[in-house]
């Protein structure tokens, strides 16, 4: 049996109250004070940072990436292939490709996308008999954020003759000068040697390529969409946004 043993009188006065806070001050939050005896835990810092949290158009949650985690980094843990050096940095491909976050790559990279990421400059490749389609096309995209380059008159030379050389020489630097090349399929599209020049020019020279099948056609899908496995879209503003943007994330 225990007992306990009290101090000699007087004991000691209980404490007094701690002094009022001060008046919050308008507009500002209330802000708590913790115990200064009670341990607090301090935020993880692994690996030099500390991390922060976000989500996708889902709903799931995910950890938001270094700017300096690389490209293998992330095509291992996505399961994707991102058309980049393996060594090559996430703040640099985001910028390279017009993306503010890895969740915005992510979200183009899988045809989710709602909105253009930042401005698209496009370069558009179809059939001369298709040529009255592209003013429904243009409405389609009327987007201060999308600049929509055309080409008309190369559709009217053979790819390799004599005097089509000039026009091959400043289409390839037109091609050069945007982020994607889009194809407007429609029933004689996938047999045009133009349509193939282009894409294969636009593909060797690291840009995005995507399709948009023109209403009630059923032509072939062009050889070099079906390569690299581009985006296909339907005849629908939505969905050639979402093409586009896909495009943009998986360049080459």
């Amino acid at each position: 049996m225990g007992f306990v043993m009290w101090p000699d009188w007087p004991w000691p006065s209980p404490p007094l109250d701690p002094p009022p806070a001060p008046p919050e001050r308008p507009g500002e939050a209330p802000v708590s004070h913790p115990d200064p005896s009670v341990p607090q835990k301090r935020p993880c810092t692994a690996r030099g940072f500390l991390p922060s949290w976000g989500s996708d158009t889902q709903g799931r949650m995910f950890q938001r990436k270094r700017g300096d985690t690389l490209v293998r980094s992330i095509e291992r843990q996505y399961g994707i292939d991102l058309h980049a050096r393996a060594d090559m940095t996430l703040s640099n491909l985001l910028h390279d490709r017009g993306f503010e976050s890895l969740t915005q790559l992510l979200t183009a990279y899988r045809g989710q996308a709602a909105r253009h990421a930042s401005p698209r400059s496009v370069f558009l490749s179809f059939h001369a008999e298709d040529l009255r389609r592209v003013a429904g096309f243009r409405l389609m995209i009327d987007n201060p954020r999308v600049a929509l380059d055309l080409n008309e008159e190369a559709t009217r030379q053979p790819v390799r003759s004599e005097r089509s050389r000039y026009i091959r020489q400043a289409l390839r630097e037109r091609i050069r000068a945007v982020e994607v090349t889009v194809c407007l399929i429609g029933n004689g599209t996938g047999w045009r040697e133009w349509v193939d020049w282009e894409l294969e020019t636009a593909w060797s020279l690291h840009k995005g390529l995507c399709g948009v099948r023109i209403r009630e056609t059923f032509g072939k899908t062009p050889s070099v969409l079906s390569q690299v496995e581009a985006p296909i879209a339907p005849w629908a503003t939505q969905a050639i946004v979402a093409a586009i943007e896909c495009a943009a994330a998986r360049r080459s």
